[in-house]
């Protein structure tokens, strides 16, 4: 019986951007071997060296923050045409710019919107929703609010949702999620996967299932908008997680096992949505992946300083 389908391919792709970052030891490498995988590809060397440079040589397009993001940056454009994708990811980050402080932490929704938006002209207004509905929840969670959860509120911009209601929603949904005894952003964060899920009664219903069984709050939350035998992938998840354990990258002395148990999350979701050309045709899955890279990317305030 396979585990995954999807889980070689991600082994391979981590494999192939560790090579090309060996001196890089956050989740980014692993971040943008999640895309390939998702994308439905495998990391070609070549191309992946040439993306990588790149990516480097257009540094200034992003303030100068891009490095820590590099690897999934690079991940993205292998294979494609990067100078294009680089080109609108820094128009849309220039954008993002005109709402919020410069930060690395734009550069991940950037990306979003390169992909996902029609046109550079639609730039803007999508700039202008994410806003509006990242000051409201602002306004409601003064404290829990971060750039961590542009992401999903890109997201939720991207889908046509008017952003007041969205807002309305989130609060909606958070009441729901009351029996997953969620607290602080992971509580604002799987709200806003509610939004963003066909059914969020089921959703919510849904959580409480994944955490049970030891699930990272973007995971669980990944796993719940499948539908489904919610506790039968939850099992599958924890098998994955299981195997990974086993690889040297993923091991004990590698990373914490909640990073280990979201990576399970998302391949067991992936191999729930096997159509998605992703991260992007699935919004709760691309939602999950998002809200982790954002609490994962960091400000390097010296940058920042004059």
């Amino acid at each position: 019986m396979v585990l995954s389908a999807s889980m070689d391919r991600f082994l391979a792709n981590e494999q192939a951007l560790r090579a090309q970052y060996f001196e890089e030891r956050g989740v980014f490498p692993r971040a943008g071997a999640f895309w390939l995988t998702a994308s439905g590809r495998t990391a070609d060397a070549a191309a992946l060296r040439d993306a990588a440079a790149l990516c480097a040589a257009v540094d200034s397009r992003f303030d100068g923050m891009s490095a820590q993001v590099r690897p999934l940056l690079a991940a993205a454009c292998a294979g494609e045409e990067p100078e294009p994708l680089l080109l609108r990811t820094g128009g849309a980050y220039r954008a993002l710019r005109e709402a919020f402080p410069p930060s690395p932490q734009l550069i991940p929704p950037a990306l979003l919107l390169a992909r996902r938006c029609p046109d550079e002209a639609d730039f803007d207004e999508t700039v202008r929703r994410v806003k509006a509905l990242f000051d409201a929840l602002g306004s409601a969670h003064p404290v829990l609010t971060g750039f961590e959860d542009l992401g999903a509120c890109a997201l939720l911009a991207l889908s046509g949702q008017d952003m007041e209601a969205a807002a309305k929603a989130e609060a909606d949904t958070e009441a729901m999620l009351k029996p997953a005894h969620l607290s602080g952003n992971a509580l604002q964060t799987l709200a806003l996967m509610a939004c963003l899920a066909q059914d969020a009664e089921a959703f919510c219903a849904a959580v409480p299932v994944c955490l049970g069984c030891r699930l990272p709050p973007y995971g669980a939350g990944a796993l719940a908008a499948c539908g489904g035998d919610t506790a039968a992938l939850a099992q599958k998840a924890d098998a994955i997680a299981q195997s990974l354990k086993k690889e040297p990258a993923f091991g004990l002395l590698s990373m914490p096992g909640s990073e280990r148990r979201l990576w399970a999350c998302l391949l067991t979701a992936l191999d729930a949505h096997p159509a998605a050309p992703a991260p992007f045709a699935e919004n709760v899955l691309a939602a999950a992946f998002f809200s982790f890279v954002g609490s994962n990317t960091t400000d390097d305030l010296a940058g920042l300083l004059p």
